[in-house]
This record gives structure tokens, C-alpha cells and sequence, in this order.
């Protein structure tokens, strides 16, 4: 009798997933409660756990851009 070690384990990596999601929440949680996020780190723990450096790097380049505009505008409508 052959045995389907991918069946066998399917079980396994899914608790295995939703451990990974709980132990992210709770870090989260954490950062929120501790930092009371603020500006040390642009975004939560999680997000430098589930995303690739290739992702990160575009994101934070999204997301500086679109604070650059933000200060840009704010500038144009104090500053007369």
C-alpha cells in the first residue's frame, strides 16, 4: 500500500498556514500596542513578512511619491 505523503501533509502545511496568520496578528497587535504606530517603521512587522523585498521596494516608492504630492499641495495652498 502506497501512501500519498501530499495528501498526508495538505493538513499540515494548512494548521501550519493559520498558525502563521495567528503569530502575524498577534505580532501586529503587539507593534499597534507598543509603538502606537508611529514613524519608527513604515509599515507593520506583517508586511515585511509577507511581501518580497521586490514588493516592499515598490510599495514604499508608492507610497512616498503619493506623501510627496500630499506636502507639494499643502505648500501650494499655505504658502501664497
Amino acid at each position: 500500500m502506497k501512501i500519498d505523503k501530499e495528501r498526508l501533509y495538505a493538513p499540515i502545511k494548512f494548521i501550519r498556514k493559520i498558525w502563521f496568520r495567528i503569530k502575524i496578528y498577534h505580532r501586529e497587535s503587539q507593534w499597534r500596542a507598543m509603538t502606537c504606530s508611529s514613524c519608527f517603521t513604515m509599515f507593520p512587522h506583517s508586511f515585511y513578512l509577507t511581501h518580497t523585498p521586490e514588493e516592499i521596494e515598490r510599495i514604499t516608492a508608492e507610497e512616498l511619491a503619493e506623501l510627496t504630492e500630499m506636502i507639494e499641495q499643502f505648500r501650494k495652498r499655505n504658502n501664497p
